[in-house]
């Protein structure tokens, strides 16, 4: 648990729409909720409160009073009070974010609704568990990218953005809604990468490869300018039996 030096705490309270301002959790009703957790805590609330009104939650970089209460209650040390943490942020990793950044200036964080307060230890070791589980599914999900991506390659389909040297043939959706597209070679394109390899073997730097291509007219997959790091990328897609 944070000692706090002066018993403050600092309350936000945010809606997105006017709909909402109206027939969801107001600002009043978010006002009261955070006014009562800070009686009850024997804290004295910063005033005004901070608020931000018909912002998404979507994004912590575009609320102004967002971040300017989490400074606050970064230079006070004191709890950052919130209705919910739907209130705070709409993505958990927005969220573990906030919290990471108070913990390391000595503040903590109170969710109203949820009962989430770092103050108390059973607090913390709630929200810690929390993290653990956000941390967790990330990592099962980054597995399950990495499983999907590996299965496209062995069947040689298209995943992420489109190399230089293939071509798209075949673009299907599957019955679950699924992108599905199969690389074939683009011959234009797997000539220039012969040649780029070519160059390359015979002591070419990158710079003067990227200049050779740009002078005789050739294109890029984007119709962008040829660069050293272009180069580089083509000559690691080459080092692959597929891409």
């Amino acid at each position: 648990m944070t000692v706090f030096e002066h018993a403050l705490a600092v309350g936000y309270i945010r809606v997105s729409t006017e709909k909402q301002r109206v027939k969801g959790v107001s600002l009043d009703a978010q006002t009261e909720r955070v006014r009562a957790w800070a009686k009850s805590a024997e804290r004295t609330l910063i005033e005004p409160l901070f608020r931000d009104e018909g912002l998404s939650g979507m994004r912590m970089d575009n609320r102004p009073q967002l971040l300017a209460a989490i400074e606050a209650a970064c230079r006070e040390r004191c709890p950052l009070v919130v209705y919910s943490l739907s209130r705070l942020a709409r993505a958990r990793r927005d969220i573990f974010t906030i919290a990471d950044r108070l913990h390391k200036a000595g503040a903590d964080l109170v969710s109203v609704t949820e009962s989430i307060d770092t103050t108390t230890a059973m607090g913390n070791a709630f929200f810690g568990i929390l993290a653990v589980l956000a941390q967790l599914e990330s990592d099962l999900a980054g597995e399950r990218t990495t499983e999907a991506a590996a299965w496209k390659r062995r069947h040689n389909e298209r995943f992420g953005f489109l190399p230089y040297g293939w071509r798209i043939e075949g673009e299907r959706i599957d019955a679950e809604g699924n992108p599905h597209a199969l690389l074939v070679p683009n011959q234009a394109e797997q000539e220039i990468m012969a040649l780029i390899k070519a160059e390359r073997e015979r002591g070419a730097s990158l710079r003067c490869v990227a200049r050779r291509l740009a002078a005789d007219g050739v294109p890029t997959k984007n119709g962008g300018t040829w660069s050293a790091a272009t180069i580089r990328s083509i000559l690691r897609q080459t080092e692959r039996s597929r891409p």
